[in-house]
């Protein structure tokens, strides 16, 4: 089993990290962790795994969990801004939290809100949680 280049700079400066039955690599570059390609979920089973989420709009613990990223852009940039909830999820609880907070809100996600036109507009800020390590190609 193989690594191919990192997937986040290219390097090919990396070594193995073997976890149960999966391999990693780390770049010695950027230090970022990625997953050997051969280990990588197809859309259909990973759409699967993400459906099995529990993520609900108006869950006050989870609410509690999303307002550790939110309350950044609550405190840095004040609203009427512009804001995109990158990988938004079948429950979009921060377009929710956002639009209750007076921020015009949009989704994307390539499962539950795939509409690429958005991934073309400007924005003034952009969220993503629970997204960025399951990317194949950041």
């Amino acid at each position: 089993m193989e690594l191919c280049a990192c997937p986040l700079c290219g390097s090919t400066r990396h070594y193995a990290l073997p976890v149960a039955d999966k391999l990693y690599g780390r770049c010695l570059d950027c230090a970022l962790v990625f997953m050997a390609p051969v280990h990588r979920l197809d859309d259909e089973t990973e759409k699967r795994v993400y459906d099995g989420h529990q993520n609900e709009v108006d869950d006050p613990g989870y609410r509690t969990f999303l307002m550790r990223a939110f309350g950044q852009v609550l405190a840095q940039i004040p609203a009427p801004a512009s804001g995109r909830d990158f990988g938004c999820g079948p429950g979009p609880a921060l377009l929710a939290m956002g639009r209750e907070s007076g921020y015009q809100m949009a989704g994307y996600d390539k499962f539950y809100a795939d509409q690429p036109a958005l991934l073309t507009r400007q924005y003034d800020f952009i969220t993503s949680t629970e997204v960025i390590e399951h990317l194949a190609e950041p």
